[in-house]
């Protein structure tokens, strides 16, 4: 049953002893100005540790909402950056990320090493094309998808919501 979830398993991300959270996620709306997708979230960690960022969204067959969408289905395009805060709450560098486009395939991810303790990271994903698509060009409002996230030791995670973080996504 494991294999008929999944369109890709990254075996090599699979280490023994560390530690994976997910989140529930969406993609931002078609006219949102920020292209931010619903959360971010602020990580912090108590000693060095690496990081991989996922985002996963519902394969090809795009089930999670018609059953049209088996017959033709695009992922969305959704982009991860990864940001070190100052103690002001600013943006003081990029840490990690990259963007991608939604025909490579639907998931993305990001590796990173978090090398100061005692400092707020930020993991904001982007959609800078478009949501999910399906047969006819449909698409659907604010598509869901899932963030995972697998480090070396235990991470603090909060989620914030990007429409009520403006400091932040600035």
């Amino acid at each position: 049953h494991f294999l008929m979830a999944f369109q890709i398993v990254d075996v090599c991300m699979a280490h023994r002893g560390w530690h994976a959270q997910s989140f529930k996620n969406a993609f931002c709306t078609k006219t949102s100005v920020s292209r931010i997708c619903k959360y971010m979230y602020e990580l912090t960690c108590d000693q060095v540790t690496t990081i991989y960022a996922m985002a996963l969204q519902p394969t090809k067959r795009g089930a999670w909402c018609r059953d049209d969408r088996k017959r033709s289905y695009k992922p969305g395009d959704v982009s991860l950056m990864l940001f070190r805060l100052g103690k002001d709450r600013e943006i003081e560098a990029v840490v990690s990320g990259n963007f991608f486009c939604g025909d490579i395939m639907a998931r993305r991810s990001i590796q990173a090493k978090l090398d100061k303790t005692g400092v707020s990271y930020l993991l904001v994903l982007f959609c800078l094309g478009t949501g999910p698509v399906a047969h006819g060009g449909e698409t659907r409002g604010q598509a869901p998808f899932k963030v995972r996230l697998f480090s070396s030791s235990p991470l603090r995670v909060r989620q914030l919501e990007a429409d009520h973080s403006t400091q932040l996504a600035s």
